[in-house]
């Protein structure tokens, strides 16, 4: 190899020479020449595969984050119309008989039962309870008098919740227009005609100054008959001895009494101290009762301790 490049190195210098036209070219000039063809062919190759493999595949150019953005888009569609798609789902089968008011219950002191409830109420137990309107089942309940407040409420699947406070009857007041059953405020419950229909104790000696209604309080700041029944109904309840009174009479108020359910008669005088007197009565009471006695009289008139006798 050494031979045959210096006989080539030798065939260009005499060419040269022969010629006079052109320099000397050295060996290495020879070979970068020959190293720089190289490799514009190679460069020239690659340009034309690579111009093929674009014509015969495309890119695609659209930027990646438009892409995801397009796919995020159709995927967010497909969510919406199938969180669409249940929940008119669950209206339908919310509003369906399926969720119809199998029970009611009842909660608060009251002796209501749930038919007589569902009837106040006026309650359609065959529909759906959320079609129910709560509050216009709270106002029927509440147009009875016995009824002093009405919450209801839905419990899913199919529960009404009634949290009802009841007004009690306490005692009876004879009136004109018959017997008025009152709570302790002075509201009144009902009014009877048949006095086997009433509760003790009974209330006698007074008169109204105004028709009675149901629904309607006693006012005692416009009536002072009214005003002496609800004082003295107040402080025989806190004593704890509506039980024990059958009668309580305010004919005059100087001279008011009452006749216990075993037949003792209890003289109070004006009416003053009756928290106090009360009180006395509720001990005096226990004490008779163990003793077996039934009958007499108990004067509290005076400031002196109570006193006992037969007649």
């Amino acid at each position: 190899m050494k031979h045959t490049d210096k006989r080539e190195e030798l065939d260009i210098e005499k060419k040269s020479q022969k010629d006079g036209m052109e320099e000397p070219i050295s060996l290495n000039a020879f070979q970068q020449s020959q190293e720089k063809n190289l490799q514009t062919d190679s460069t020239t190759e690659r340009s034309d595969e690579e111009s093929t493999f674009e014509r015969t595949c495309p890119q695609d150019t659209t930027p990646i984050k438009t892409k995801r953005r397009r796919n995020f888009r159709k995927y967010f569609k497909k969510i919406k119309w199938v969180v669409a798609g249940l929940i008119l789902l669950g209206i339908a089968l919310v509003l369906s008989p399926v969720c119809a008011p199998k029970t009611v219950v009842i909660l608060g002191d009251n002796s209501l039962k749930e038919e007589e409830l569902i009837s106040m109420g006026k309650i359609n137990m065959s529909s759906s309870m959320y079609l129910i309107r709560l509050g216009a089942v709270e106002k029927k309940l509440s147009q009875n008098p016995y009824v002093k407040t009405a919450h209801v409420s839905r419990k899913f699947p199919s529960t009404l919740i009634v949290d009802m406070n009841m007004r009690e009857e306490v005692a009876t007041v004879n009136f004109k227009e018959g017997f008025a059953i009152i709570d302790h405020t002075g509201y009144i419950l009902r009014i009877e005609q048949d006095i086997t229909k009433i509760i003790k104790p009974l209330i006698t000696g007074i008169e109204a100054q105004k028709t009675l209604k149901v629904g309607e309080v006693l006012d005692g700041t416009q009536d002072e008959n009214i005003h002496m029944i609800l004082n003295l109904l107040s402080n025989v309840q806190n004593a704890g001895l509506l039980q024990n009174i059958s009668e309580m009479n305010l004919q005059d108020s100087k001279n008011i009494y009452m006749i216990t359910t075993r037949g003792l008669r209890v003289l109070l005088g004006n009416g003053d101290d009756l928290t106090y007197k009360l009180m006395q009565l509720s001990q005096i009471l226990v004490d008779l009762h163990t003793k077996g006695i039934s009958y007499g009289i108990i004067d509290m008139r005076f400031d002196s301790y109570p006193v006992y006798r037969e007649k």
